[in-house]
């Protein structure tokens, strides 16, 4: 496969540099000098589309909301094991079905100990790590209660208070799905009823089933059948009271759960799953714009740093919280994140040293193979998948057959040795994950003649596209087939899309057009369903379990974006959720895998690395699957000299 790359003045400039300073006696890739203070600077690719845990969904936010809030749960910089957060301890029942969290400040808490600061130093003590994430710090008492960074303590009723308004249909929470795991939160959100009756007070059963009656308004009004039932039952809706949390004292937290899930404490540390404060919340809505309690002059947050300044698409600032309660064991003062979309001037701005280091794959891939032999060039594995959306709303694409053929269309391997940062063909939606058999092959049969529509097959695809309508690419109508990719406005992005255009061109014979818009427009569009064709675009893991990328496609799913609804779906992922047994639902997760692909809303095109620049100073920063980093636990070695680290190599 040839690529055709279109090299512009200043990428064929920086390519120069790249190459002079690669070519020079330096093991590193441009300044190595650490900052005089305890500062940082990270590229963040992207304007956050907000600050406020409730609203945010992409990666570029999820980095902020690390330093500024935390949950009842943190992760281990390095494994990703939930570790004590807010709270210290939890208990749960044998099918995981009810957690009671014991918060800092309570006086005698119970259960499982969370991992913790001090588990850290152990291990660092014992040889289990090789460095000391501490910094020779203790963790605090458990009955010190954590506060907000006004100084008022955090309680189990803020929590409550959040969850509530996550799921709250008027905040408009995109992630508010990941709550659904608790019980009534789905109802909540999606505006439901329960029909109760009257005389016991207990919710209605619809006769010719015995189930409990939840249902829509709209759905009353139009089925005769429950209209006639409310003459002796209320019609009562769902309200975020009725949210399966409850605060037993200030320091204990009860959570309901709609069924065994057993994997929550892997999910309790997402954004979404944040306290938020709700004076500034209240004062905010006041005010008359709620939004703005995010406003560096209005935020309140309970984490490690404080936003002290928020220049919308040129940077923001965060400094160390005094009132966090391990402040101690932030070594940081201040960390400073620059929205930078183009990959080229990430790399220059490290190289010039006014970056310490970045999110990951924001390094343009013809820079890739001149960048390897540097020490401060560092691939890692990734819990990320490139999943093009199809928009299965609109014709043609609503056809699995052209689905299909756009997926066994593309030379998958030739792309990744095209990036050639390690990255893998894709054939499902879950990345590689240990313990889990994702599907291999999927076979169809289509007018007498199987396909392997996981599997590259040009002229296979061809066949379905003419089965589709399109022979030769060409409709019946004598026009031939318009593809959209559409793509937000990144230069590494761009280098992907051009080569899935060349492909399908090619392979597919049908004409293939690049739309490109700023990413929270991308993000609207594909989200609103008003995308044409196909979106371009990465999902990666909020949380190491394959379950967070195919509940992305069940029905509710605000991440959805492909118009692709399932109520057989949706059950075969509640059913395999449900199951305790860890090798069993991770089978019948599998089986969830094969049942999505076979309907195709998306392209699973292939498994990311994490690729990425990191100065040789910056500690306590690893590269995790999910790209997602614990900011308290990172430090500046103001004491690394080049030479001392390359002399010490050679004794080895």
């Amino acid at each position: 496969m040839r690529v055709h790359a279109r090299k512009s003045f200043a990428l064929a400039l920086l390519l120069a540099l790249v190459a002079t300073a690669c070519n020079s006696n330096s093991q590193y890739f441009g300044k190595t000098a650490p900052p005089a203070a305890a500062e940082l600077v990270y590229d963040n690719n992207a304007e956050p589309e907000s600050l406020d845990p409730a609203k945010v969904s992409s990666a570029t936010s999820f980095q902020l909301m690390e330093a500024l809030f935390d949950g009842l749960t943190k992760y281990h910089p390095k494994t990703l094991e939930p570790m004590a957060g807010i709270a210290t301890h939890y208990e749960t029942n044998a099918d995981s079905t009810r957690y009671t969290f014991y918060l800092r400040g309570h006086p005698n808490p119970r259960g499982t100990k969370l991992a913790n600061t001090d588990t850290m130093r152990e291990d660092y003590e014992a040889g289990r790590s090789a460095e000391d994430f501490s910094h020779g710090h203790h963790a605090p008492p458990d009955n010190t209660p954590a506060r907000w960074s006004d100084g008022t303590i955090v309680t189990a009723n803020d929590f409550v208070y959040s969850w509530r308004r996550a799921v709250d249909p008027e905040t408009a929470a995109d992630y508010a799905n990941l709550v659904y795991y608790v019980k009534n939160a789905e109802e909540i959100n999606e505006g439901k009823v329960r029909l109760v009756d009257r005389a016991s007070g207990k919710i209605c059963k619809d006769p010719s089933t015995g189930e409990d009656v939840v249902t829509t308004a709209k759905e009353i009004e139009a089925d005769a059948h429950l209209s006639a039932m409310t003459r002796g039952c209320d019609v009562v809706k769902f309200m975020p009271e009725d949210l399966g949390v409850r605060a037993i004292d200030d320091f204990t937290l009860e959570v309901e759960m709609r069924a065994p899930t057993a994997f929550f404490l892997k999910i309790s540390y997402l954004p979404i799953y944040s306290p938020v404060p709700r004076k500034a919340i209240e004062a905010a809505r006041e005010r008359g714009l709620e939004s703005s309690w995010t406003q560096p002059e209005n935020i309140v947050t309970s984490g490690a740093f404080l936003l002290k300044t928020w220049r919308p698409y040129d940077r923001i600032v965060i400094v160390k919280n005094p009132n966090y309660y391990e402040a101690d064991t932030v070594s940081l003062d201040k960390i400073t994140f620059l929205p930078i979309t183009d990959p080229t001037t990430n790399v220059n701005l490290y190289k010039s040293g006014a970056a310490d280091f970045m999110l990951s794959n924001r390094i343009p891939q013809p820079f890739i193979p001149t960048l390897r032999e540097k020490k401060d060039f560092l691939i890692a594995p990734a819990f990320d998948a490139y999943l093009p959306r199809i928009n299965t709303k609109r014709p043609p694409f609503d056809n699995v057959l052209v689905r299909y053929a756009l997926n066994m269309s593309i030379d998958k391997k030739a792309l990744t040795d095209f990036l050639g940062s390690g990255e893998l063909p894709g054939r499902g939606v879950v990345p590689p994950l240990e313990g889990y058999d994702a599907p291999q092959n999927l076979i169809v049969t289509v007018a007498g003649k199987s396909y392997d529509v996981l599997a590259f097959d040009p002229s296979g695809a061809r066949e379905l596209l003419a089965q589709a309508g399109f022979k030769d690419g060409i409709g019946r109508d004598g026009r031939r087939l318009n593809v959209e990719l559409m793509i937000y406005a990144d230069e590494r992005e761009k280098q992907i899309a051009e080569v899935v255009q060349e492909q399908w061109r090619n392979n597919l014979r049908v004409d293939v057009a690049l739309v490109s818009q700023e990413l929270k427009v991308f993000l609207k569009t594909q989200n609103d369903l008003q995308y044409n064709s196909v979106a371009q675009i990465n999902w990666i893991g909020d949380y190491i379990d394959p379950n967070t990328f195919l509940d992305l496609f069940e029905s509710d799913s605000a991440n959805n974006a492909t118009g692709w609804a399932d109520p057989k779906y949706d059950a075969l992922v509640t059913e395999a959720n449900s199951e305790t047994d860890a090798a069993a639902r991770f089978k019948k997760l599998a089986e969830c895998e094969k049942y999505l692909l076979k309907a195709m809303p998306v392209i699973p095109l292939y498994y990311a690395t994490n690729v990425y620049l990191q100065k040789p100073y910056v500690r306590g920063f690893y590269p995790t699957l999910n790209d997602s980093h614990t900011y308290k636990y990172v430090w500046v070695d103001r004491n690394w000299k080049e030479n001392v680290e390359e002399k010490q190599l050679a004794e080895r």
